[in-house]
Parts: structure tokens; C-alpha cells; sequence
């Protein structure tokens, strides 16, 4: 029991550790915290993966709740309205491109597997296809140089893919099972889901901001809000809607209560959650974040070094295609920097979802051998995908550092040459021409 206290204690201070790091040289605390879980569990084999994979599922609706709730309250409402078209198209082509590269290369991996489908390449492809929002959005919020547009458009993408994967997932297994194609079921659910959870969401935010008005003044109060925020998780799920998506927009309402109850002819009742909230919620988050990712680390699996090598290609192919999502949302739109398009560029972590979609195959169609590499791969494309965004963020930042410092260079260069006087250039010219 002493050790698995201290080992508590040594995640939350590499947790706190790397923040300080990030802070300095903008290399994420999720490194390092992936690492410690890589090391304990598949490596060493001090930690088994059995009970924290039984626990998955419970761990990550809460680290999804915690996250996507302080990346709402930090959020402008009206950037959200005016970029969540953007983010929704990204979200959508980058998606799409995930699953034409994943089917392309386990269609050619099954010249030497047999079995291999292309509905096999489809599904892997939905679970491995958006980033995680539980990833992105502790990074975009920290980092500086790039616009308040990416980062919104960043977090709208990371936010909408989870809910689109499990969905999207879901119909594949229940069309391999069936044998009957389910294009319509899934358009359908998607649109269902994210209704929901955003009615909802938005509806029970307004309702708590005014109730939170009335509390603010009793002891633990936001202790209340942190509990409604786990019931509206439960209930919009029970109702086939979005937890995610929920939480979200509850979020975004409580963040954004004053421009809302103003806009709406509340103005006198104008209130949103305050600061002492705030900051107790980010001592929340910083420690579910914390362990999460060495928990994400503790569930990689390293069994079949060819699924290792396919998990790489996929993530080139997934880093190469995703550009083309970028030039699609940054076309005729100038106030996407270049520094900007690079980021999100190679900003596409997979984090928890996709490992926990990899398992589910497994379940749901036990006498298919194909699915049982689907674990190996996944929980690669997780860690390569996070190392290029994290490698990715570092070159262009610092790229872009070393091209403004030669830019000022040359521009104090050319000051200094043009400040020779006129006369004095003249009266050099005269001896010149008399030698």
C-alpha cells in the first residue's frame, strides 16, 4: 500500500513538473505522463492492464466530462458561433481522409492476412478517425502564437470526433453483424446525438446560471454545479443524446452567462460562474488530466511488431492527408497565419476513444481473427499521432521564431544602411572620381 501511495504522488508531481516544462519549452505534460503509464504497465509489467481496462470506459466519460467542461467556460460564445462551421468542416474531411487512408492500407495488408475486408479497413478507420479532445484541448489552451480562431476551430474538432467515432463505429459492427448496409442509421444518430446534447445542455445552463446566482454566497457551491455537470452527462446519454456535446455547451453557457441573460432580456439577473469556480475547476481538471494520461499509457498494448509498423504508416498517412483538410477551411480566409494552417496541421492526437473503440470489435464479433490486431494499431496511432503533434508544435513554433528574428534583422540592416547621410555619399562620390 506505501508504494501505491507514492506512486500517486509521483504522477501528480511529473504532472505538475511538466506543466512548468510546457510552460518553457512547449513540450506537453502528456509526454511524459504517457511514458510513466508505458513504463509501469507494458514495459515493466508492475501495473496489470486487466482491472484499469475494466474501468475504462468510467475513466474516460469522467476525464471527457472534467476536460470539455473547463474547455466551455474558457470559450467566447460568439467566436464558438462564428468558427464552428470551420471546425465542423474540418472535422468532417479529416475524418473521412482517416478512414480512405486506414481502408487503402489494411486493404494492402490483406495480401498477406487473410479474411481482410473493406469494411475492416472502414471500421478501424472510424475508431482511429478524430483527435481527442481530452489531448487538444489542454494544448491549443496554453499555447501562444497562434490565433484565438485555430484554437476555437481546434477545439470544435476535438470536441465533435468522439462523439462521431463511437457512433460511427458502432454502425459498422452492427452492419458486419447483420450483413445490411446502415448509412442511414448513422446519419441519423449523429444528428440526433449532437441535438440533444446541445438543447440540453444549453437549456439546463441557463436554468443553473440563474440557480447559481441564488447559491453563490453558500459554502461549497460549486461543489453543486460539478455534481449537475456529471447528471447531465448520465441523463443526455440515457436519452441517446451527447454527453460530451452537453457538457460542452453547458459549459459555454456558464462561461458565457452575462452576454447570454443580457441578450435573452435578463440583464438584471446577468451572471456566469466566477473566477474562485474557475480556478477549483482547474485544479480538478489538472489532476483527472494528470492520471489520465499515464492510465492512457498503462492501457498500451505491444504484442505484433507488424501491427506496431502498420499503426506508423497510418499516422504518415493520416499527417499527410490532413493539409488538405486545412487548405479546404483556410481558403480566402486571412486571418489564418501560416503558423496557424501549420499547427493545425499536425494538431490530430487520438487519445482514449479510440483505445477503448479498438477493444469493442472484439466483444462484438468474437469469431472475426482480423479485429484482435485492431488494439495494437490503435493504441500506436495514439502514441505517433501524439508525439507529431507535439514535435510538429515545437519545429513550427520555433521555425517561426527564427524567421521573425531574420526578418527584424534584415529590416534593422536596411535602417541602419539608409541612415548614411546624403551630402556625406556625395563627397565620397567626388574623391572616387578624382582618383
Amino acid at each position: 500500500m506505501g508504494f501505491e501511495l507514492a506512486l500517486i504522488g509521483i504522477v501528480i508531481l511529473i504532472g505538475f513538473i511538466g506543466n512548468l516544462i510546457f510552460k518553457k519549452t512547449d513540450i506537453p505534460s502528456i509526454i511524459w505522463l504517457m511514458l510513466l503509464g508505458l513504463i509501469l504497465g507494458p514495459i515493466l509489467g508492475y501495473l496489470n492492464q486487466a482491472p484499469f481496462l475494466a474501468v475504462s470506459d468510467f475513466f474516460s466519460a469522467i476525464a471527457i466530462i472534467i476536460i470539455l467542461f473547463e474547455g466551455g467556460i474558457d470559450m467566447d460564445l460568439f467566436k464558438i458561433l462564428k468558427e464552428a462551421p470551420k471546425g465542423a468542416i474540418l472535422t468532417i474531411i479529416a475524418f473521412i481522409e482517416t478512414i480512405v487512408v486506414t481502408t487503402i492500407i489494411v486493404m494492402i495488408m490483406g495480401i498477406w492476412v487473410q479474411g481482410v475486408t473493406l469494411l475492416h479497413g472502414i471500421l478501424l478507420g472510424a475508431i482511429i478517425g478524430g483527435t481527442s479532445s481530452a489531448v487538444v484541448i489542454p494544448i491549443v489552451s496554453k499555447l501562444k502564437g497562434i490565433s484565438d480562431k485555430a484554437k476555437m476551430v481546434l477545439s470544435i474538432e476535438s470536441a465533435i470526433t468522439d462523439v462521431l467515432c463511437i457512433v460511427t463505429a458502432i454502425a459498422i459492427i452492427q452492419t458486419m453483424q447483420s450483413g445490411q448496409a446502415e448509412l442511414n442509421f448513422i446519419l441519423t444518430n449523429i444528428t440526433a446525438q449532437f441535438s440533444i446534447g446541445i438543447i440540453l445542455g444549453a437549456m439546463i445552463g441557463i436554468i443553473w446560471l440563474w440557480i447559481m446566482q441564488k447559491i453563490k454566497q453558500q459554502e461549497y457551491s460549486y461543489v453543486v454545479t460539478l455534481g449537475i455537470l456529471f447528471i447531465i452527462y448520465s441523463v443526455v446519454n440515457y436519452l441517446n443524446g451527447s454527453g460530451a456535446i452537453a457538457c460542452l455547451t453547458f459549459g459555454i453557457i456558464l462561461g458565457n452567462g452575462r452576454r447570454i441573460l443580457r441578450g435573452i432580456g435578463y440583464g438584471s439577473i446577468a451572471y456566469e460562474i466566477d473566477q474562485t469556480s474557475r480556478n477549483f475547476h482547474k485544479l480538478i481538471s489538472f489532476l483527472i488530466r494528470t492520471f489520465f494520461f499515464v492510465f492512457l499509457g498503462l492501457l498500451v498494448s505491444i504484442q505484433n511488431p507488424i501491427n506496431i509498423l502498420i499503426g506508423i504508416i497510418i499516422s504518415a498517412g493520416i499527417l499527410l492527408t490532413r493539409p488538405f483538410a486545412v487548405k479546404i477551411i483556410a481558403r480566402g480566409n486571412k486571418d489564418f497565419t501560416d503558423l496557424d494552417k501549420k499547427i493545425i496541421g499536425v494538431m490530430m492526437p487520438r487519445g482514449l476513444a479510440a483505445a477503448v473503440l479498438a477493444y469493442m470489435p472484439m466483444s462484438a464479433l468474437p469469431g472475426d481473427t482480423v479485429v484482435k490486431s485492431f488494439a495494437d494499431i490503435a493504441f500506436t496511432v495514439i502514441l505517433v499521432t501524439t508525439i507529431i503533434a507535439t514535435v510538429g508544435t515545437i519545429y513550427y513554433k520555433r521555425k517561426q521564431a527564427k524567421e521573425e528574428e531574420h526578418e527584424k534583422a534584415v529590416k534593422v540592416q536596411r535602417e541602419t544602411s539608409e541612415e548614411i547621410p546624403k551630402p556625406k555619399i556625395i563627397e565620397l562620390n567626388k574623391k572616387s572620381k578624382k582618383k
